[in-house]
């Protein structure tokens, strides 16, 4: 990629960002908002396997069922630089829905790759750290996955490999059971 093409990438992607903290903030009138995305390394935020993981999630969410946690409507799907990302409100509060969120994911195979963020009422994010939840750990390694990134310690195509192998190892799960 040219440094060019970099840059209009990054630029996109932390327009995006801003783009949909405006938009989250329009949506804040329940008790909390669930936003779906998948940790996908390097800058295309839409590349294979990102769209089967975001689709994944979204049907394991739905098929655990709305009562658990608390869906008010339908996910709304944005789609742009930042890849897939799904919003729902929720009648739950925010600390209520990322505990069950919490849950959710150890019962997962594939929610490691998948980034669930809660905001509140106030539009606060609840991260792990304030729960006093251990970090996420790396794919590839199992150390503190913000450790590796921020330090770059795996390249993107190693993590993009990683992830193509666990999605196309969960398709085959699934045909299995069909």
């Amino acid at each position: 990629m040219s440094p060019i093409d970099l840059a209009c990438s990054l630029t996109g992607i932390l327009s995006e960002r801003e783009s949909l903290s405006l938009y989250r903030s329009k949506k804040m009138n329940h008790p909390s908002l669930l936003q779906v995305s998948v940790n996908m390394p390097g800058q295309d935020k839409n590349a294979d396997p990102a769209p089967y993981l975001f689709r994944q999630c979204i049907q394991c969410l739905e098929a655990r069922g709305r009562r658990v946690f608390g869906f008010i409507g339908d996910f709304e799907i944005r789609s742009g630089a930042l890849g897939k990302v799904g919003l729902v409100s929720s009648k739950l509060n925010g600390l209520e829905l990322k505990n069950t969120l919490l849950e959710f994911e150890q019962q997962e195979r594939l929610a490691s790759y998948w980034d669930l963020d809660v905001f509140d009422y106030d539009g606060r994010s609840l991260s792990r750290r304030s729960l006093g939840v251990p970090e996420r750990k790396c794919w590839i390694c199992s150390e503190p996955a913000k450790a590796c990134s921020a330090e770059m310690r795996h390249s993107t195509s190693t993590l993009l490999k990683k992830m193509q192998s666990d999605a196309v190892s969960e398709l085959r799960r699934n045909s299995q059971m069909i």
